[in-house]
């Protein structure tokens, strides 16, 4: 099917070109058509011209030479007369002539004109032709690969678009990276979700709550009445302040920590992103969709205007954290390569950020979705989940500027050790996710 496409590509390609050489020879014969015609009107107004000239000069001749006699004068009269009216009515015909040139040339004029408007005609339906068999061919294609798609062509595609290597050794590093930045991803956010419930927890008892603790959020069992104005904007903006804190507190010791402690830099850095994400991405989301956060934002009074005015701080907040953290990120592969240049920099970036973003989001928006809806409703589950997909707003800028930096080096590479998966941060992060999925499936009540 490749060769076939590549054989009609070849033909359309051949007819354009067939095409174009056709209109341009079209265009050059017309141009060459004006030029002869135009050229020959020149040289007839050069002929008259000649003519009238001439004859001008016989009058002055004859004027010079004429005696003047009484028998002569009624000659001359007349021969002066037929030469005025022999005049006229060559300039009468040269008038005419020139009216005809004239026409012929509106005439050709319109008629190209009529060509090229029935050519770009022909050309924008035939487009619409080659676009519909185009679409169709590409449908037929994209259907015979749905229909032949295996989990074997899925791996492999999977594998070209992530970039994983082929070779055995560097296919297991790549994982190796891959696997320790996904715990690293997972545990950091987890300690900050906790660590957010806890605190929520001590406002709400100020309050004599009762709550429920669930896996994915933290049950008010209370009527409505119940509900005040401050209680609404302490215990909806628990959550987001902390992690700004949190967010902040990490950034603070990523910078304070040794640079040979790259691992858990990296920790602190997924830890920063978790935190602004908490505030920013609740602020976005929750101004767009007033949950959670939003709320907050209703219970000020604030117009429209003003609401979408904090969706576009918590957007550009976003963006600006992907921007600033791009360097550290980029800094962080030291603890696995010696150096990071274009040779290596596709390899890094996926094992150790896009992959990790990717399935560390999935795996936490799967996290989201209760077990039981009586606990809560469609919206604050889809709230939940975009706040943490929010993460992707962050990543995209990191990624782009981390792509346009140059190179970079750390010291010798033969100093640096295998790169191996640390089991027991792998397993302290994925035993937190399953333990409090099992722990808190049915709730935890408090108060």
């Amino acid at each position: 099917m490749r060769y076939k496409k590549k054989i009609l590509k070849k033909q359309i390609k051949e007819r354009k070109k067939r095409e174009a050489q056709q209109a341009k020879l079209e265009e050059k014969e017309r141009k060459a058509r004006l030029k002869q015609q135009r050229r020959i009107e020149r040289e007839e107004t050069k002929k008259a011209l000649a003519r009238a000239k001439r004859e001008r000069e016989e009058e002055k001749r004859l004027l010079a030479e004429q005696v003047i006699e009484e028998p002569l004068i009624p000659k001359i009269t007349i021969k002066n007369t037929i030469s005025k009216e022999e005049k006229e009515q060559e300039e009468i015909e040269f008038k005419k002539r020139l009216l005809e040139l004239r026409r012929i040339e509106k005439e050709n004029i319109a008629r190209e004109q009529q060509i090229r408007k029935e050519q770009k005609k022909y050309a924008k339906k035939r487009r619409r032709r080659l676009l519909k068999v185009f679409i169709k061919r590409s449908l037929f294609h994209f259907w015979i690969a749905v229909r032949t798609l295996t989990p074997v062509k899925v791996k492999e595609w999977l594998k070209q678009v992530f970039g994983v290597p082929q070779d055995l050794e560097l296919k297991r590093n790549f994982y190796s990276i891959f696997l320790n930045s996904l715990s690293l991803f997972l545990l950091s956010y987890f300690i900050i979700f906790l660590f957010g419930q806890l605190i929520r927890i001590f406002f709400a008892l100020g309050f004599d709550y009762q709550l429920i603790l669930f896996y994915n959020k933290l049950y008010f069992d209370i009527s409505v009445e119940d509900w005040s104005m401050d209680s609404v904007k302490i215990l909806y903006s628990t959550i987001p302040f902390v992690g700004l804190l949190t967010g902040v507190i990490f950034l603070i010791m990523y910078g304070l920590y040794s640079r040979k402690g790259t691992k858990i830099r990296l920790f602190y850095l997924w830890g920063t992103v978790h935190g602004v994400n908490a505030f920013f991405g609740a602020l976005f989301f929750g101004t767009l969709l007033e949950q959670g956060f939003g709320w907050v934002i209703s219970y000020m009074y604030y117009m429209d205007t003003g609401k979408m005015v904090y969706s576009f701080i918590g957007l550009f907040a976003l963006v600006s954290a992907g921007t600033l953290l791009a360097k550290s990120f980029y800094q962080s592969a030291q603890h696995y390569f010696g150096f990071i240049d274009d040779r290596n920099k596709k390899y890094f970036l996926n094992s150790q950020i896009v992959l990790p973003v990717i399935i560390g989001v999935f795996i936490i928006a799967v996290m989201k979705i209760p077990s039981d809806f009586y606990f809560e409703t469609f919206d604050e589950m889809w709230f939940d989940i975009l706040k943490s997909v929010g993460v992707y707003i962050i990543a995209l800028p990191l990624v782009g500027m981390i792509r346009s930096f140059g190179p970079m080096y750390f010291g010798d590479e033969d100093s640096y050790s295998k790169i191996t998966v640390d089991k027991k941060l792998l397993l302290y992060s994925f035993g937190l996710v399953i333990l409090l999925r099992l722990l808190l499936h049915f709730g935890v009540h408090i108060g």
